[in-house]
């Protein structure tokens, strides 16, 4: 008797579930729930952020103190339900004035004072602010991470990642596929039974459907393991 009104019960619930998820928002509702995000969120000033949508492609416009602070912009603004992408053009406009030597000085300290980062063997350049790094790491999480130390320094208003990943080991494709199936498979965030992963000379591949660009941000970020030089998503 208890397991049939369990099932009488779990049933309408399983269907109110179901119909929740298929819910389309049109693009204003879209907007202004980025919005209201961004009103509750003291990394975004929302007054000088603007979200518009069109077909759940998310423009965002305005002026940002600092690249962390516009990259957190495009992640809140993910988080939203319907969001498909989001198309980044917000402006970094520092409050403090510095010279590019004062940038490139305070950029390599911050990389030396980084616990990982320090080991790095990077080079770089500073042009109106925008920096440009140079060199080779072993990994692509180690790109990824000399890129976001930089982008925390205060002056930096653009970064052009043009390191280069080479593992000292090579690894067997089928291995690192494996790896990175299981890391999507453990990861609570994505659902990896849509997400078909393949291998090939360095590179790794992610092909097939997430629900949000949250979670398409967060599957590219479990594919970067020991072993993948770049990851491609533009199927995804």
């Amino acid at each position: 008797r208890l397991g049939m009104w369990s099932a009488l019960f779990f049933i309408p619930f399983l269907s109110l579930v179901v119909s929740a998820c298929q819910t389309e928002f049109s693009d204003t509702e879209i907007s202004d729930a980025i919005h209201r995000e961004f009103i509750y969120d003291q990394a975004v000033l929302a007054g000088e952020v603007t979200a518009e949508t069109q077909d759940g492609i998310v423009t965002l416009r305005g002026t940002t103190e600092n690249l962390l602070a516009k990259e957190w912009a495009a992640r809140v603004a993910e988080t939203v339900k319907g969001v498909r992408s989001v198309v980044n053009l917000i402006e970094v406009d520092p409050q403090v004035s510095k010279t590019d030597e004062e940038i490139h000085d305070d950029v390599e300290e911050a990389l030396y004072r980084d616990p990982a980062a320090d080991s790095y063997e990077l080079s770089l350049s500073v042009q109106d602010g925008s920096v440009e790094l140079t060199g080779t790491v072993q990994s692509a999480a180690e790109r990824d991470l000399a890129e976001k130390v930089v982008k925390q320094v205060q002056g930096v208003t653009e970064v052009n990642n043009q390191v280069v990943v080479e593992p000292v080991h090579t690894r067997p494709e089928l291995e690192v596929k494996q790896e990175i199936e299981g890391a999507l498979r453990w990861d609570a965030l994505v659902d990896h039974s849509r997400i078909e992963v393949r291998v090939v000379e360095g590179t790794v591949y992610l092909q097939g459907v997430v629900g949000s660009a949250a979670e398409k941000r967060r599957a590219r970020s479990d594919a970067l393991v020991p072993g993948i030089k770049t990851g491609d998503d533009s199927q995804l």
